[in-house]
């Protein structure tokens, strides 16, 4: 059997329009007719910005990365389906959206003023994948507001920088324990089975960890 994790759109294409003669468990990505175990995606954007209402937030950003994402687009429209559930009254609330070059500190900035020239401001920013977590708290700190007194900040990833950063970003941790765990028992049992499995998926929910960003 097999464990695939990390696969591109192409390698999920070719999945799907092969024929494989062992059981094959799919790490985070779907594809038709492959059993896969995944982080409720939905559910983090969702209770970001749930975290965020109950902190008397009404005006929030999203700040993603510009290369194509299912994880990164569901993460997005947990947090615009919780926003769009609430009764807020005209011009009360709202969700400024931008993405930045992935790794491009120019694009991160400009991304950044954007986000600051926004009316309203926001107060509350989403980051739906934290690889460039530093460059973003850079850049708003160097425009000379403060993180959490002007914004507060919750990412999705919870990359050790997460932690190392001045002020600690407050961040999803990736439930990857569990989800190994998972995978292995899926694909033992299809072993022991002896024969194909019927396509399973199993969702798994991510770990909040609060830090000075967005405090509990």
């Amino acid at each position: 059997g097999a464990i695939m994790l990390a696969l591109g759109e192409s390698d999920l294409d070719f999945l799907e329009n092969s024929q494989f003669d062992i059981p094959i468990i799919l790490y985070n990505r779907t594809a038709k007719g492959f059993c896969s175990v995944l982080t409720d995606d939905f559910a983090v954007g969702y209770r970001a910005m749930t975290h965020f209402l109950n902190r008397g937030h009404r005006h929030f950003a999203v700040l993603a990365p510009n290369y194509f994402s299912r994880s990164c687009d569901l993460r997005i429209a947990g947090f615009q389906s919780k926003f769009q559930s609430q009764s807020f009254l005209t011009d009360a609330g709202s969700i400024f959206s931008t993405t930045y070059g992935s790794d491009d500190n120019l694009s991160i900035a400009e991304a950044v003023k954007q986000l600051l020239k926004s009316m309203p401001r926001p107060t509350a920013i989403f980051l739906p994948n934290d690889t460039s977590v530093a460059e973003i708290t850079r850049a708003i700190l160097i425009e000379g507001y403060s993180i959490p007194g002007d914004f507060e900040i919750i990412s999705y990833g919870n990359d050790p920088v997460n932690a190392a950063l001045t002020p600690a970003v407050t961040s999803f941790a990736p439930p990857n324990l569990e989800m190994s765990y998972n995978c292995i028992r899926l694909l033992c049992q299809h072993i022991t089975d002896g024969q194909a499995p019927s396509a399973i998926k199993l969702s798994c929910e991510a770990e909040l960890c609060f830090r000075e960003s967005c405090p509990e």
